[in-house]
This record gives C-alpha cells, structure tokens and sequence, in this order.
C-alpha cells in the first residue's frame, strides 16, 4: 500500500513539473508572440509617419510580384470628372490620403492584438493573417490614390493633345500661353467616312491639327450628343447624335474642352445628353453649358496654361422647347434667354481666373450680320468681366468687334460639318508674359469633307477683305493678326 502511495505521490510531482513546464514554453511563446507584434505595430506607425513602404517590404517576394503585375486600377471616371473640370490637385493630397489609408489599418491590427493575448499561439496566425490583410488593404489604398492622381492629371490632355505645348504651367512667373478657338462641329456621314477610311488626316489637314494640338487650350462648340440611345425630337428639321466611339476624332484633334450649349445637344432627349457627358468624361475632354442641374450647367471650368488659370463659361440662346432650359428640366442647357444670370455667372467667375472666356450660342442661322441682342449681350459680358467672347450657331463667320478692347466673335461658323464649308476660320489667342493679349484669325474651308489652312497669300488677303467688310472696328494685318480700330491695319 506505501508503494502504491509513493508511486502514486511520484506521479502527481512530474505531472505538476510538466505542467510548470508547459505554462512556462506558453509564457515565452506569448512573451515572443507579443514581442514580434509590437515590432509590426511599430513598423506600421514608422510607415504612417515617414510615408516610407516598410509594410510593403515585409511582404512576400511573391506578393511583390503579383502588386507589380497588376496594379490597382485608377478611380472611377465621374471622380476624375471633378478633377477635369477644376485646377490640377498637389501632390500633398494623394499623401495624406496615403497616411489614412495606413491609420485606418493600424486600428485592426491593434484590435488583432488583443486576440493574440488571450488565445495564445493559436491566435498569433489569425493575427499574422490580420496585419497580411492590413498591409493588403494599405496597399491597394494607396494604389487607388495614386490612380485618382494620375486620372485629376491625365483629364486635362488626353492621347489626342500629347504634343500640347505644356511651358510655363508651374507656379511662378507668367509665361506665354496660346487658345484656339473654333466653331460649330458636327460629324456627318461625309466626315464619318473619310476617317473611317483614311483617319483623322482626312478629316482635318496636318497644319490644322498642329495650330489645334500646339495651343495650350483648344475649344470648339460640340453640335450634338454622344450615344446610342435616345428618342428623336419630334418637329425638328435636323437631329443629331453620333456614336461615343466618334469622340476619338476630338481626341486626336487636340480638343481641350467643348460648348455644349447649343440647339442640338438635346435632339435625342435627356438619355443622349446624359451619355454625352460620360463620353467627354472618359475621353478627358472638359466640357461648358449643359449639366444634371443648374449649378453643373452654369459652372465655370477652369484651366491651367503659362502660370494663369483660364475660365471658360458657355450658355445658349437658341432653344426649340423651353424645356431644354435647365431651369425647367434636367438634365438641360445653361440658358441666355435671360441675360442677368449669364452675366452674374461673369461677375462671380471674375474673380477665380485670371482670363475669362464666354462662349454663347446665339444669332440667326445663315445670317453674316449680328442680331441687336447679340450686340447688347455681348456688351453686357464684357462689362460684367469678360475678357472675350466667342459666337456661334449662324453657321457662317460673322464679323469681330472689339468693346472696351475686348474682342468679340460673334460667329466663327461651321468648322466640322457636311462637305464644303467655303470660309470658316480659328481665333487664335496669344497671351504674352506681360499680359498682353495679340489675337489671330486663321482662315480655313472645307473641301470633301476635310478642313485646312487657307495657306496661299492671294486666298488669305481675299478672306481677310472679306472679314472686314462684316467687322465693326477691326482690321486684319497679313498674318491675321486683329488690329482694333477704324484704321485700315498696315
């Protein structure tokens, strides 16, 4: 019975020694456990506070290679909408935007922690998952910003303007900066053809595309809607809608920014203009006049040429229902009808560019003489803030006044529209460091379908004859250089 005893007794002492045995290899696995997380906690806190990628480094040579294969793609089109419209973000957002992203995923890791002390060895891999999944998430967090970076950049010059002359556009000194401006564009089946056959160098010259490409900013007005989709307006003599895919041609044209305001946007309803406007989106093209409400309509868009920043407003006052006034359905047009909001719209955006352009839809179809009320406005406008103001719907050029030595053009005509256009024309602004602004008018026409540069000194002198028989005080130097004034230019 001893025997049985002490055996007994024996037993119980090593089973109580392997226990202390046990509680102490948990102890130090705990105490290693917590030790490595508090290691991982103060890399993430590192990576916060310097910006530096140590989460990342720690990653697994195979995770590095899957984030380099395929990267997060950029944010959604409408987030790079607001980045086309407005002035280029810094680079301080993108950053801090990083640092949240990395403080938004310490916050599980800690929690994670917590688990890890209570549960021992076993949750030290959920943990392990934990912080993986953390640095997972920090990762594609900052891909995404930089993506939306890269989209708010890449919205103001898209393939079509990678020649664009971009000097001068850092803060600083005022450099020299150039705008084109053209008129009324529509894709008919004759242009269609020519670029579905030959591309864009049938549709519009190499010397055109390179005054359109080379300027800084390049505007035009955009007569119809982008889709596929849409019912016809009824009672309409002419409607318009061109496939999204078309917007390549304004792409590679050099095109900035468009006018929307106009008495075609609509011709297929508010289904069409809505797809218009995520085309432009996508395609990076700005667009003025026509929004999902009044205050998207009526927006000034802004941009970023020579160390200035330039504004753009448009509006029309050409509608065929009342109800393409944005005012009375939306989507809609910015609507001219009523002058005192158009020139409000001036007063306020005055003040947040440094050069303010207005371009309204306006004026009698065929007619080469401004109406009275096209005079008035654009009075108005000018003496409301703006700096020029640009004319379109007549389909033909319509002379240049200048007011308070402003110019405005009432019509620059059709500049892509059916096959022959017999004179039509660019406004070329070019704003000096010192701020003086020299304007030209570049004579063009249209023959099967293709726009070029009258480039010939006998066709260029007749053209600018021509111009000064419908201006009211301008004159034209032999490079087309306006001259205002009742003087004949020298």
């Amino acid at each position: 019975m001893n025997q049985t005893r002490m055996f007994t007794g024996g037993f119980m002492q090593m089973k109580k020694h392997r226990r202390k045995i046990y509680r102490s290899i948990l102890k130090s696995t705990l105490v290693t456990s917590s030790v490595l997380l508090c290691l991982l906690l103060a890399l993430l806190a590192y990576q916060t506070l310097t910006g530096k990628g140590a989460i990342v480094k720690m990653m697994s040579y195979a995770d590095s290679l899957a984030l380099a294969k395929n990267p997060a793609p950029d944010s959604p089109a409408a987030d790079g909408r607001q980045a086309a419209e407005s002035s280029q973000t810094g680079s301080a957002q993108p950053q801090a935007a990083g640092s949240r992203a990395v403080e938004a995923s310490i916050k599980p890791a800690r929690e994670a922690s917590g688990s890890t002390r209570a549960s021992g060895s076993a949750a030290e891999n959920s943990d392990a998952a934990a912080l993986r999944n953390a640095a997972d998430e920090t990762k594609r967090n900052a891909n995404e910003t930089a993506g939306a970076a890269l989209n708010s950049t890449a919205a103001d010059k898209t393939a079509g303007t990678a020649s664009k002359n971009t000097a001068g556009k850092k803060a600083g000194t005022p450099k020299k900066a150039t705008l084109v401006f053209a008129g009324d564009v529509y894709f008919s089946d004759y242009v269609l053809a020519n670029y579905n056959q030959s591309g864009i160098s049938a549709v519009l010259s190499e010397p055109l595309r390179n005054e359109l490409s080379g300027a800084d900013i390049t505007m035009l007005n955009n007569e119809f809607p982008y889709s596929t989709r849409g019912t016809k307006a009824p009672d309409k003599q002419f409607t318009f809608r061109i496939d999204p895919s078309y917007v390549s041609i304004l792409k590679e044209s050099g095109t900035d920014i468009v006018t929307l305001a106009n008495n075609h946007v609509l011709d297929y309803g508010t289904d069409a203009l809505t797809d218009t406007f995520q085309t432009l989106d996508d395609a990076g093209i700005a667009y003025a006049g026509a929004g999902n409400s009044l205050e998207r309509a009526s927006r000034l868009i802004t941009k970023k040429a020579g160390g200035r920043t330039f504004g753009f407003l448009a509006a029309s006052r050409v509608f065929p229902v009342v109800s393409w006034n944005v005012e009375n359905a939306q989507p809609g047009v910015f609507s001219a009808y009523d002058p005192s909001r158009l020139t409000a719209a001036v007063s306020e955006a005055r003040k947040k560019c440094d050069f303010l352009c207005v371009y309204v839809h306006w004026g009698i179809e065929r007619s080469t003489q401004p109406e009275a009320y096209q005079v008035s406005m654009a009075h108005a406008l000018i003496d409301a803030g703006a700096d020029a103001v640009i004319g379109a719907h007549p389909h033909v050029l319509q002379g240049v006044e200048y007011y308070k030595e402003k110019p405005v053009f009432y019509s620059l005509g059709n500049f892509i529209f059916y096959q022959n256009i017999e004179r039509t024309a660019i406004a070329k602004l070019t704003l000096k460091p010192d701020n003086t602004a020299s304007w030209q008018l570049l004579p063009a026409k249209a023959s099967g379908a293709c726009t070029s540069l009258v480039s010939d000194a006998a066709s260029r002198q007749e053209f600018y004859n021509y111009m000064e028989g419908l201006c009211v005080n301008a004159h034209f130097t032999k490079n087309g250089r306006i001259v205002p004034g009742d003087a004949p230019a020298s």
